[in-house]
């Protein structure tokens, strides 16, 4: 399986790539990606089908079931594209929005960092334009806009308890911040719901500078009392700011 830009259609044509599975194959032996039959893998790169033409964001993968990749030309990009929304509509799952993680290239650079977005009711913002939200006053003046945060990860995190370990959501966005759901499973790979959790919660902490050790602490408390993750706070705090620790040495 495999999806394109549809702008894409005439290179493809031109190169007699049209077929998936040679697609595949000519991305693969361009980006040298060689996985041992059957094992599962993946891999990012830039792609270019003419000298001068222009480069596609390439993500390719495998398992023991299929093969996949993707090819855009509009950025950011998303890591990983496992489109889920059938799945989630026969299970009954709501389809929400909520948090999600994309891929956003660094001005000036050939450089990519992985990119938080969490769900605002007038759109989708990262975590680092998020925490411009918070005030510079008192603990007391930030709570309100904590506590927001704490229940809207809590009410993520007990969907996702309660539906079978699914991933929330994933966005695609272009250069206008336009968006484009995507519903998705890590298949193949699934988390355990505690280690996604605290990743989630890590994720966003990483993105908030101006987060002093009060707010983590009310953060974090805010968080437990409203998710059934089945730890004990402390438990809760030790795994997030171990997460944490690396990104700070």
């Amino acid at each position: 399986m495999f999806h394109c830009d549809p702008n894409l259609e005439p290179v493809l044509k031109q190169h007699h790539l049209m077929d998936a599975a040679r697609l595949w194959d000519w991305c693969a032996h361009h980006v040298n990606f060689i996985p041992g039959h059957g094992l599962s893998d993946k891999k990012t790169a830039e792609v270019q089908f003419d000298n001068n033409g222009p480069s596609y964001r390439l993500y390719i993968s495998q398992n023991q079931l299929q093969r996949k990749g993707w090819l855009w030309q509009s950025q950011p990009k998303l890591r990983e594209l496992y489109q889920n929304h059938l799945l989630c509509e026969a299970r009954g799952v709501p389809t929400t929005q909520a948090v999600c993680y994309a891929e956003q290239r660094l001005p000036d650079t050939q450089c990519w960092r992985a990119l938080m977005l969490v769900a605002q009711p007038t759109g989708y913002i990262s975590a680092h334009e998020q925490q411009k939200q918070l005030p510079e006053q008192s603990l007391a003046a930030r709570q309100p806009l904590l506590n927001a945060w704490a229940t809207h990860f809590a009410q993520l995190h007990n969907q996702r308890l309660a539906h079978h370990n699914l991933h929330p959501v994933n966005v695609l966005m272009n250069d206008q911040r336009h968006v484009q759901i995507d519903h998705l499973e890590h298949l193949g790979y699934q988390w355990r719901t505690v280690v996604a959790s605290v990743n989630d919660l890590a994720c966003f902490m990483r993105g908030m500078s101006q987060f002093e050790t009060a707010d983590t602490e009310y953060f974090l408390q805010q968080y437990w009392r409203e998710c059934k993750l089945g730890l004990t706070y402390q438990g809760l705090r030790q795994r997030v700011l171990a997460q944490l620790a690396p990104a700070k040495m």
